[in-house]
């Protein structure tokens, strides 16, 4: 105070005002060093946590598009779950479908995905995904070890922040988001008969007709996207599971023999089935009662090289009519194919076709693999399971 006086008394009122506002420019000048590196952390949490909405969004398409797929060929896209495009989440991130699309997602935000994305709710409609910055902090030259310092010599662990300038870092962005697949409603409606004598059906969703069994495709997938929505929610869905276990799936009957006793030999009978075949069918007959009825040997086998039909090894078990099954008869379907496949070692079993799906014991650890599209709810086997035996 004294001081001031004296500088006061010196300098009269204009001197003053003159130390008034240097002090202002003093503390105006500390408190933006303050405060850019706060406006910088702050920019970097806002970008980072575009890149992880971006790539949670991202980890949704694949499955996505998978559903406006099968909603263009007539199917219920409600029926599509995580296992139509990744039968197994154990595998490495790098081969998983939703993974990797999060992973370009993030790319294209200036973000990096740092965990393997995880899927939840029954389906696998909701992904969480974790990211971090493309860019970083950097440590001030008072900041640094002497590891820093060697690590700068040899350009090593270093990075660089938003101006493009490289160093050692102080503290990257981080956030999570989490995304899931939101579907219209949709169901399948007979619209009369067709000219093969079989029913039409035509496939609407949110009310607005989108397939007819004579006339294919009614709108296009701009507008279908439009329809099937990702959208970013605040919590994760339950356990995802993977593929459906209906009740009753697994096991086998105490009732019925063991399959394995089940016989070899060529084909035999009226039925002209091979022994294993026909105590595999009686098998899944019994137990399951199937009742839209099996159908085992035919000529022609429906495929290049006439498949297992023809030698009498394979049986269709129907469980719906040609316009597709409800969801108790897919349910049926998944139990009759989640049985097989859990037997399959028992009952001698070459490989199991369900909804456009297959699994083959001999390369059991790549699970249910995807198949090609053939075009029809048969032909993809949605309307039965497909078994073939050894």
């Amino acid at each position: 105070m004294v001081f001031l006086a004296r500088y006061r008394g010196r300098l009269g009122d204009e001197g003053s005002t003159q130390l008034v506002m240097l002090m202002a420019c003093v503390c105006t000048v500390a408190l933006t060093v303050m405060l850019i590196p706060l406006a910088q952390a702050n920019d970097m949490r806002t970008r980072t946590q575009t890149g992880a909405d971006a790539a949670a969004i991202g980890a949704v398409v694949p499955m996505r598009d998978e559903a406006i797929r099968v909603a263009m060929h007539g199917f219920l896209p409600t029926d599509v779950g995580l296992w139509a495009v990744a039968p197994d989440i154990k595998e490495p991130a790098a081969k998983l479908p939703y993974h990797r699309s999060a992973e370009e997602y993030a790319r294209r935000n200036g973000t990096v995905v740092t965990e393997k994305v995880k899927p939840s709710g029954p389906m696998g409609h909701t992904m969480k995904v974790s990211v971090r910055s493309g860019d970083c902090m950097i440590k001030d030259e008072k900041e640094l070890t002497a590891k820093d310092r060697q690590d700068l010599a040899e350009n090593k662990n270093v990075c660089t922040d938003s101006s493009g300038k490289k160093g050692i870092a102080k503290r990257w962005g981080v956030a999570t988001a989490i995304a899931e697949l939101q579907l219209p409603k949709c169901e399948r409606t007979p619209s009369g008969p067709g000219n093969d004598g079989l029913p039409d059906t035509d496939l609407y969703c949110d009310k607005v007709r989108i397939w007819t069994s004579d006339g294919g495709v009614l709108v296009s997938r701009t507008f279908l996207l439009r329809m099937f929505k990702i959208r970013l929610v605040s919590k994760e869905g339950g356990e995802y599971k993977g593929r459906p276990v209906i009740f009753g799936g697994d096991g086998f009957s105490k009732q019925l023999p063991d399959a394995s006793m089940c016989s070899e030999g060529g084909p035999q009978g009226a039925e002209n089935i091979t022994p294993r075949m026909r105590c595999v069918r009686d098998l899944i007959k019994e137990k399951f009662k199937v009742p839209k009825g099996i159908g085992c040997w035919r000529a022609n086998g429906g495929i290049t090289g006439g498949g297992e039909h023809p030698l009498g090894r394979a049986c269709d078990f129907m469980i719906s009519g040609p316009a597709g099954p409800s969801k108790e008869e897919a349910d049926l379907g998944f139990a009759i194919s989640n049985w097989a496949h859990a037997n399959a070692n028992n009952l001698g079993i070459y490989y199991i076709i369900y909804r456009q799906h297959i699994y083959n014991p001999q390369r059991h650890s790549e699970g249910w693999r995807p198949m090609e599209d053939r075009g029809s709810i048969t032909q993809n086997h949605f309307d039965h399971v497909h078994i073939s035996v050894l």
